[in-house]
């Protein structure tokens, strides 16, 4: 009797080396995996970035509906008192809390707070009956409702008034 050399008969008649191949080939390769991990983190860094784009851009509607809500407040205080409340900086955490600051001292209910919650969000200056209002936007706009003041600075670029 003659032995074959080099098969072993398994019972289905293939070696285990032919089975060891066929079992490799089911999964991914390195390669593979790489190529895969690769095109993911791309489209989640380009989605990061997509959604802070819009995170600033909310941020900036946020503070420009908020001194709509100012200059809302000063004509309410202006039809009352006929001039402008004197000031020259709103403190609008200070104007939320009991210690309006004397600028707007029966006039602040329902005021929001700005979008990132510090104290130089907003500036103000008035005199008689004109006035402005300024804010600090992320994102400069090609215009202003208001020319800003020089008094307050370049890093306020939105400014609305009378």
């Amino acid at each position: 009797m003659r032995r074959r050399v080099g098969k072993r008969n398994s019972g289905a008649g293939e070696n285990m080396l032919e089975k060891a191949k066929r079992e490799v080939k089911r999964g991914f390769s390195l390669i593979e995996l790489l190529v895969v991990i690769a095109v993911i983190g791309i489209l989640a860094g380009i989605l990061l970035i997509g959604f802070n784009s819009a995170r600033i851009k909310a941020r900036d509607a946020d503070r420009k509906s908020e001194l709509v809500q100012l200059k809302t407040l000063v004509d309410i205080y202006m039809t009352d008192n006929t001039n402008a409340p004197a000031g020259t900086d709103i403190n609008v955490s200070a104007i939320n809390n009991d210690n309006p600051v004397g600028v707007f001292p029966d006039y602040k209910a329902g005021l929001a707070t700005g979008p990132n919650g510090t104290e130089d969000e907003y500036k103000y200056t008035a005199s008689g009956t004109d006035f402005t209002l300024g804010a600090k936007l992320e994102i400069a706009p090609s215009s202003t409702p208001k020319p800003c003041p020089t008094a307050f600075g370049a890093t306020y670029n939105y400014c609305l008034g009378n």
